[in-house]
């Protein structure tokens, strides 16, 4: 892997590391780091004790590739010693009898909780990171939060369909890449109806499975009298499509694959607040920082959200940034059932999506890859412009339109200023 964090950036300092160099007890476990980017030791640095391996698992252990269920168990395990290294397609859902930590995320919970104890019981403080891995595919839980909903009450994706006048970068997302590796899935076209309620409802029980698993820690905290002093923040990596645009993944600019849940609690505030302000992932970094009273680091390009527990209708963006490769997802025919050869250019397309407190503007730029750079051409071969006042669902591409041309140069020019590193942009002849 090319891409690892120490190769490319050898002294940054990550957010545990920050809290570990200024005395606290730092500890990881699952997915905190994407394993791709860093050491086996999860970036050792990050750390003051070695990332948790060993996890407290239900006396039948975590099954094969995560699954429960016998039969299945015996297929993969039959399948693997005649594969020769070649993917394996299991299903896309597993519902087994069981308590929590006959999964992984049950486990971890379970493991989570023995620390906070353990750290509750000695003076320096602690910063924990546990990266439950659900609701990633496969949608495997415990068969209790399966029985919480009623599949045939399940209400699909009322928009199917793709954009109108979409640009044709974003028509490889509907390959949905990622659900497609899963068997009893089709290679392309549309997915039925009963199976489409057979994953949300997967994907629900998934949630709430880990629903569960972040209530049990929570207790913990409080019997241990930790929550008159400790920072809780729940966020996750990115959203998810459940057919909207005709797509099941990640990956994509639209509002579902790049809104997150994100909560944060401190003693500091007492009110609850809501707020529908712009915020990043970005600013998780100085917010935590302010929170616990550290200096931010020079590095860092998020801004505080403590203003906005304060006021939640306060402004700490104008626009927020999300950004997507036609080759880094999984949503591109040349990652589906294939490999790219690393070492040579790879050609791809590069976008970003800007989005403002009613638009989302779309712009997509032809992008070379070679190792570890990539190289931004100046000027858009696609652009796409959504109104969530008129058009809630990302029905309509407006960037053909030209009442809103003032309103797209102005997005244009957000972009220009946020992101300062591409080319100026041209217009294409």
């Amino acid at each position: 892997v090319k891409n690892i964090l120490r190769v490319n950036m050898p002294d940054i300092v990550t957010l545990p590391q920050h809290f570990k160099n200024h005395g606290y007890i730092t500890c990881g476990m699952g997915k905190v780091f994407d394993g791709r980017t860093v050491d086996q030791k999860h970036d050792a640095v990050s750390w003051s004790e070695h990332p948790v391996q060993k996890l407290e698992v239900d006396s039948r252990g975590l099954g094969i590739r995560g699954y429960q269920n016998p039969e299945l168990q015996r297929q993969i395990a039959q399948a693997m010693q005649t594969s020769n290294g070649k993917h394996i397609p299991t299903p896309p859902e597993e519902s087994c009898n069981g308590p929590d930590n006959i999964y992984y995320d049950g486990a971890m919970a379970r493991t989570a909780v023995k620390k906070i104890k353990e750290y509750a019981k000695q003076p320096k403080p602690f910063f924990l990171a546990v990266g439950f891995f659900k609701p990633h595919l496969p949608f495997i839980a415990p068969k209790k939060y399966w029985d919480l909903y009623d599949r045939k009450s399940i209400e699909l994706a009322s928009n199917q369909l793709f954009p109108n006048n979409s640009s044709p970068q974003s028509n490889v997302f509907p390959n949905s890449g990622e659900l497609r590796d899963y068997a009893g899935i089709p290679r392309t076209g549309l997915i039925s109806q009963s199976k489409q309620r057979e994953l949300i409802h997967g994907y629900a029980a998934c949630v709430s499975y880990i629903d569960a698993q972040i209530g049990m820690l929570l207790e913990t905290l409080r019997e241990n009298q930790l929550t008159q002093n400790t920072i809780i923040c729940l966020w996750a990596d990115h959203g998810w499509h459940l057919g909207e645009h005709g797509h099941w993944g990640k990956s994509t600019l639209y509002e579902d694959a790049t809104r997150i849940p994100l909560i944060i609690y401190t003693p500091r505030v007492g009110e609850r607040t809501r707020t529908t302000s712009l915020v990043e992932l970005l600013d998780l970094y100085p917010t935590l920082c302010d929170l616990a009273g550290l200096p931010q680091p020079k590095h860092l390009h998020g801004n505080s959200l403590l203003p906005l527990m304060h006021d939640p209708l306060a402004q700490v963006h104008e626009a927020v940034i999300s950004q997507s490769s036609t080759v880094d997802s999984q949503m591109s025919n040349q990652l589906v059932g294939g490999k790219i050869d690393e070492q040579a250019p790879i050609n791809s397309h590069m976008g970003w999506a800007l989005r403002t407190e009613q638009y989302r503007y779309i712009e997509w730029r032809h992008t070379v890859l070679h190792e570890n750079t990539r190289f931004f051409d100046s000027a858009p071969v696609g652009i796409e412009f959504y109104d969530y006042e008129s058009d809630t669902h990302e029905n309509q591409n407006l960037a053909n339109e030209i009442s809103y041309a003032d309103i797209i140069h102005h997005h244009q020019a957000l972009m220009d200023r946020l992101l300062p590193h591409l080319p100026k942009r041209r217009c294409r002849e």
